[in-house]
This record gives C-alpha cells, sequence and structure tokens, in this order.
C-alpha cells in the first residue's frame, strides 16, 4: 500500500544495466513533501541512478517509482519531466536564448501566457538578486556563478514541487558554491519546495539536508537527519565516510541557532526618527538597529553611519535612509551553517527567524565565539582529565 503523505517513494526498485552491474537492488525509499534529501556515498553506490530514476531519464529494471502516488511508468515522461525541477552541474543553459527565455523555458511548454512568463521571471530573479535587466542577457554576458543561479530559478519557474539536484555545485569556486548553497537552503525553507540531491560533500548535506541518504552498492545504509547519523552512524563505513574530526565536532555542529542567540534584539520600527533610533542606539551602546514591521518581520537595517549622515536631518525618518535586511538564518539551523555564514564572511550579527519570518533573537559574533571557545576549552579539560587518568 501507498504512503499517502509521500511525494516520491521506491517500492522495491533495482536497475541493471546490460553488462550484467545492479546499480540498485531492491531499493526502498520514501520522501515526503517539504523534504531536502542529499544523497551520498561513494562513487557507482547507486545515488545518481536513484535520482534521474525519478524524472524517467533512467527506467527501472523492476519495481515501481511514484510521483505523488502515481506509478511514473503510466505518465509521459516528457510531461513528468516538465512537472519536476532539475538542476545540474553544467548548468544547461541554451546559448541562444537570452535569460528570460531560459527561465520560461518550461512555462512556455506548458503555454503559460508571454505576460504571465515575464512576471515570472521577474520574480524569480529578483528572489536571486540579480538585476531585472539581466534578463534580456545571454548566458555568455553574465558569470559562471549568475548562470549557475538562473539554473537553480529555472527549476522553480513552473511552480514545480519536486526539485532534482545532481551536484550542482561541484564545479564552482568555494565563495559562490557557498552562497548558491545559502540560496538553495532558503529557497527550500521559503517555498517548501521538495529537493532532492545528489552530493559527494558531506559538510553540504549536513548543513543543507532534513534527512541525508548514505548510498553503498546500491543500497541504502543509512537514513536519518543530519543529527542523528552525526550521533548514531549505522556502521563503519557511515564513521568513515562522516570522519573522525566531523563526529569529534558533533557536540557543537547539532546545537541550533535558538540554542546561542541572544532572544531580545534590539529593533525598531520604520516609522520612528532619526533621532529617536539614534537615542536608542546611545542607550544600548549599539551601532546598528534591526528595523521591523508590525508583525515583527525584519524589513530593513539602520547603521550608525547611515545616521550620521544625515545628522542635520534627525526628523527623518528610519524609512528614509535604512537600508535592505540583513541576512537571516532560521532558529532550526545547525551552528554549523551559522558559523559558515557569520565567520567566513566577517559579519558582526545575524538576525534569527522563525518559520513565519519573525526575528526571534539575535547571534553575534561574541555569542557565538563564546559557544566554540567552550567547546574547545571543554576538549582540552577532557583531554588533560585522560592524560591525568593515563599518568
Amino acid at each position: 500500500m501507498n504512503d499517502q503523505n509521500s511525494i516520491v517513494e521506491f517500492r522495491g526498485v533495482s536497475k541493471v544495466y546490460p553488462n550484467g552491474k545492479k546499480a540498485l537492488e531492491d531499493f526502498n525509499l520514501t520522501v515526503h513533501p517539504g523534504e531536502f534529501i542529499c544523497f551520498i556515498g561513494t562513487s557507482g553506490g547507486g545515488k545518481t541512478t536513484a535520482l534521474r530514476m525519478i524524472n524517467r531519464m533512467l527506467e527501472s529494471s523492476s519495481g515501481q517509482v511514484l510521483v505523488e502516488g502515481k506509478n511514473i511508468m503510466d505518465q509521459d515522461p516528457i510531461d513528468l519531466r516538465r512537472h519536476i525541477g532539475y538542476v545540474i552541474q553544467n548548468i544547461g543553459l541554451i546559448p541562444h536564448m537570452t535569460i528570460e527565455e531560459n527561465i520560461c523555458l518550461v512555462p512556455k511548454l506548458l503555454k503559460w501566457p508571454a505576460e504571465k512568463r515575464a512576471a515570472r521571471a521577474r520574480e524569480l530573479i529578483k528572489m536571486v538578486e540579480m538585476p531585472e535587466e539581466f534578463l534580456q542577457r545571454y548566458p555568455h554576458e553574465i558569470s559562471g556563478g549568475q548562470q549557475q543561479r538562473i539554473g537553480v530559478i529555472r527549476a522553480l519557474a513552473a511552480n514545480q514541487k519536486i526539485m532534482l539536484m545532481d551536484e550542482p555545485f561541484g564545479a564552482l569556486d568555494p565563495v559562490t558554491r557557498q552562497k548558491l548553497q545559502e540560496l538553495v537552503h532558503y529557497l527550500q525553507k521559503d517555498l517548501k519546495k521538495t529537493i532532492i540531491m545528489v552530493t559527494h560533500d558531506m559538510d553540504e548535506a549536513i548543513s543543507l539536508a532534513t534527512r541525508i541518504v548514505i548510498f553503498d552498492n546500491g543500497h541504502i545504509i543509512q537514513s536519518a537527519p543530519p543529527q542523528e547519523i552525526l550521533q548514531h552512524p549505522a556502521n563503519d563505513f557511515v564513521r568513515d565516510l562522516i570522519g573522525e574530526e566531523r563526529l569529534n565536532e558533533a557536540q557543537v555542529t547539532l546545537a541550533t541557532a535558538q540554542s546561542v542567540m541572544l532572544t531580545r534584539p534590539i529593533s525598531t520600527t520604520a516609522e520612528i526618527s532619526l533621532e529617536k533610533a539614534l537615542a536608542k542606539m546611545n542607550h544600548h551602546h549599539i551601532d546598528s538597529l534591526i528595523v521591523v514591521d508590525g508583525d515583527q518581520h525584519l524589513i530593513g537595517e539602520l547603521d550608525i553611519a547611515q545616521v550620521i549622515a544625515h545628522r542635520n536631518k534627525l526628523d527623518l525618518r528610519v524609512a528614509d535612509i535604512m537600508g535592505p535586511a540583513p541576512q537571516t538564518v532560521f532558529d532550526t539551523d545547525l551552528l554549523s551553517s551559522v558559523y559558515q555564514i557569520i565567520i567566513k564572511r566577517r559579519l558582526k550579527y545575524m538576525p534569527v527567524v522563525n518559520h513565519d519570518r519573525q526575528i526571534v533573537g539575535i547571534i553575534t559574533r561574541s555569542s557565538l565565539a563564546k559557544v566554540l571557545y567552550d567547546y574547545v576549552w571543554g576538549q582540552e579539560e577532557l583531554e588533560h582529565e585522560r592524560s591525568d587518568r593515563h599518568d
């Protein structure tokens, strides 16, 4: 009987190639709506085969693959693919089409009206923080990282519920790679898409996935949330794949943003005067304020430098000069991913939001440093104790 809550389901699936190689054997997996699944394992373990079966780029030798409860073998493969987003490492943008035409390729095939397609393209390019004028450029006129961003939003253009990603960031430089990982993470959280991604990068899987599926020789070795895999690796194969360093760091990486955030961030509304905002900064001995609306949604940031630049116009409102909203993290995000953003980007702080995008706290560099210091200090104390016992 099918799982009524599944969006993708593998039921006893096997894949045997003509040369006799078994890529998958009696493979069973249920993916629920809104999950971010990362397939990871050794090369040839079956993860890419499983991914490509979902949109019938490969077909099973036996068993069934179901999407939204329907056997994909009963569906037209072209129609199936148009309703499933697909992002690959080499992007696959069509060079003689504009960026807008590339984004809207599937909506056009689905016969969306031109006006609706254009509006969707504008909406999506704004989502990835690229200017609208880029829509009329061609792929060779934008950078590789920008092309990859277009590849990601193209997979969302027809509002597909499912996105398949086949090592989408593998060929990118570290900075661009991290930015795109953050983009995909927040798109999935905000839009509640179901994402299934193949990766060779365990740190990427731990940072992004709600569930990691570990493959070896066509079988699932372990399928669990990152926290569970880090705390309870199924066997030595999983332990080796994770690595001793990550296992040793699990104490700090398993903490969430909520566990270290300051719960009363100093904020202001957009309607108060600069004079009052400056007084609030002075009272709390801070050099910036986050700006929120009446429902505690983050809408901007006011920095002391902006106030000083308008010191002769303190009757202006915060809304008149505030900057864009700073990057946020979710309260459920792992501290490991928060650390990557704050430390590597040298940010002073990051607001923390819940899944309704309301401000619930703030993480500062100093509060994060204290957690890391306590962890390192605790590890040193543990080593001293072990050493004393052996003396």
